[in-house]
């Protein structure tokens, strides 16, 4: 089997048109886009967007730095999302940097968050996202001084590709499309070349992926795959079940109330009977056959008209339905001779 190119959007069964024609089928940069599912398509449009201001020097590129005194204490909250939406100045990095986070990204919002999330995926995935950055940049300020200035970007992108490579740990996979490794080999392979650029981005990186097993041990109640590995657990500890550290009902009415969406069940509803709460069907019908009368039982009263010869209220249905000529038939066995 081929590797799995991980930069790339679906399996292409959407190219195919319904009507044969090869123009018809193939997808337009506007059909790309509004098929791209929300969170990853806020990311995408954020990259361009912050890095845009400040190439174009609309903003100092200083106020989308992260520094921890300008963030909390003279309340420069945007820093915490715009240090992470920074592109590197040379082309071949920026377009390195922003394939890398978009294709993981599209593929933990359709595939990771798809299967763990228990409301759903998007509402879960922001809230994975925003727990990431707040982690991130209070560890940064903890670790290095509330007084430096960083570019968190490269540290952003090391948590998703942790948590990413946690789910493909045996797939083999293409690297930016060229090199066929293996998923557990990817982040390996991503602190080496933030090596290259030096001894900070390592740092960085490094503290991005810890953050992303810190929030994989929350979402699988374990210790995660490392020290399953090193305890000689089953090769899913550490990886399977996940969900469990979802968005809470705050985080979720909050997400209704910025975005105007509507969740149909509460988190804590869903965890109280998970079974119930994503299979149980709507349908609260009495249980009727399909074509036939009302399970429910008769009465002692119906019991004894039927026994004293009065016609019940099936019979009589019938009666009326011959004697209305909805049924015309001489009760005769399909395929018997008529006498």
């Amino acid at each position: 089997m081929p590797p799995r190119n991980v930069h790339t959007l679906g399996n292409g069964s959407s190219r195919r048109s319904s009507s044969g024609s090869p123009d018809s089928g193939r997808p337009s940069l506007v059909s790309i886009w509004n098929n791209m599912p929300p969170v990853t398509r806020s990311i995408a449009l954020l990259l361009c967007l912050v890095s845009s201001l400040y190439v174009l020097k609309i903003i100092e590129f200083g106020y989308l730095l992260f520094q921890w005194n300008e963030t909390y204490r003279h309340y420069q909250l945007w820093r915490l999302v715009t240090s992470c939406m920074i592109l590197p100045g040379p082309p071949m990095q920026t377009v390195m940097v922003f394939y890398n986070i978009f294709s993981i990204s599209y593929q933990l919002e359709t595939e990771h968050f798809f299967m763990t999330s228990l409301i759903k995926p998007p509402v879960d995935y922001t809230f994975y996202l925003c727990f990431c950055i707040i982690f991130i940049t209070n560890a940064v300020g903890i670790l290095f001084g509330p007084a430096e200035v960083f570019n968190l970007t490269g540290c952003f992108s090391s948590c998703l590709t942790f948590t990413w490579a946690i789910d493909n740990i045996n797939n083999k996979v293409m690297f930016y499309g060229i090199i066929p490794i293996y998923g557990k080999y990817y982040p390996i392979l991503t602190l080496g070349i933030s090596l290259i650029f030096g001894e900070a981005n390592f740092l960085l990186s490094l503290l991005g992926m810890s953050i992303g097993y810190i929030f994989l041990c929350l979402d699988t109640h374990s210790f995660g795959t490392i020290w399953g590995l090193i305890a000689r657990k089953h090769p899913t500890y550490g990886r399977a079940p996940g969900g469990k550290f979802g968005a809470p009902n705050w985080f979720v009415t909050l997400y209704d109330t910025i975005f105007r969406t509507t969740t149909p069940r509460s988190r804590k509803a869903v965890l109280s009977n998970p079974v119930s709460g994503l299979f149980k069907s709507e349908f609260q019908g009495s249980g009727s056959k399909l074509g036939g009368g009302s399970t429910k039982k008769p009465s002692r009263g119906e019991k004894s008209r039927v026994s004293r010869g009065t016609p019940s209220a099936e019979t009589s249905g019938a009666s009326t339905a011959t004697e209305t000529g909805n049924f015309k038939g001489m009760g005769q066995r399909l395929g018997a001779k008529k006498e």
